[in-house]
């Protein structure tokens, strides 16, 4: 992060072409983790290219779409008003249920862009390298987050859509993990199981199994933990409705104290 922070200070406080405040760059440079000078290199290079074609100078409002450009892709056509808030409600189940475990996302947002339709940004852990069962037990009921507010809103059957499929993909993954690699699943217990034994057969069964159960409690817990805030809820959709994107003091404002 110092690293990633000392560069993009370099290329651009003090210089002719930018008024970009030392501030937006260390949240920048904490919101960049994975990425390499080189990335943000042509992150620079993409925000220095856009203020050019508006005849201005790099801004803190033209170096964050590049940023967001250069990761997930140009913002996609605004979709129909009854689409725009199913996402907004969508994307505010993730940021509440991490508001309200003590995990606040950076920013959450229903610009499109990419495959995404909207997506809530966390805060990167570089330094964390040992996860518990409730650590990972937290990740799976923000993933569901979204598919609980749908639930929510639209009941159990429209509830149901297609917009959960990134989310579903990274809750089974994590509970796969749980049960196959960290013995974490008192289904199967202490054990290791290979990936070739995940494939069919009665054990595969059993973890399909208890896989499933584990994604589904965080779901239900998800959905519990938002209808107590159903006020809360309401709230930050509707707002993120109004502004498209809503950062951490947008969040503080709206919620209250994390956790």
């Amino acid at each position: 992060r110092a690293a990633r922070a000392a560069f993009l200070k370099h290329e651009l406080l003090n210089r002719k072409f930018s008024e970009v405040i030392e501030a937006v760059i260390d949240i920048l440079a904490g919101r960049s983790a994975g990425l390499t000078i080189s990335d943000l290199k042509r992150i620079t290079n993409e925000a220095a290219v856009m203020a050019a074609r508006r005849e201005s100078k790099v801004t803190d409002a033209i170096l964050e779409e590049a940023f967001e450009k250069m990761r997930m892709g140009e913002a996609s056509k605004v979709p129909d008003p009854a689409t725009l808030e199913r996402v907004a409600r969508h994307e505010s189940g993730h940021a509440l249920i991490g508001w309200l475990t003590g995990h606040p996302p950076v920013q959450v947002t229903i610009v499109g862009r990419g495959s995404a339709g909207g997506y809530v940004e966390r805060e990167a852990q570089e330094e964390k390298i040992i996860y518990t069962r409730g650590d990972l037990e937290q990740i799976i009921c923000q993933a569901m987050g979204g598919r609980a507010a749908e639930l929510i809103y639209y009941g159990d059957a429209d509830g149901l859509s297609t917009g959960v499929a990134s989310d579903l993909r990274n809750a089974t993954m994590w509970a796969e993990r749980m049960i196959s690699e960290f013995g974490m699943s008192e289904d199967i217990g202490q054990a290791y199981v290979d990936e070739r034994r995940l494939h069919d057969g009665p054990l595969a069964a059993r973890v399909n199994e208890a896989t499933e159960r584990i994604v589904r409690s965080q779901l239900d817990r998800a959905i519990e933990m938002l209808k107590a805030s159903r006020g809360k809820l309401d709230g930050l959709s509707s707002e993120l409705l109004r502004k498209n994107r809503l950062v951490r003091a947008d969040l503080e404002r709206l919620l209250g104290a994390s956790g």
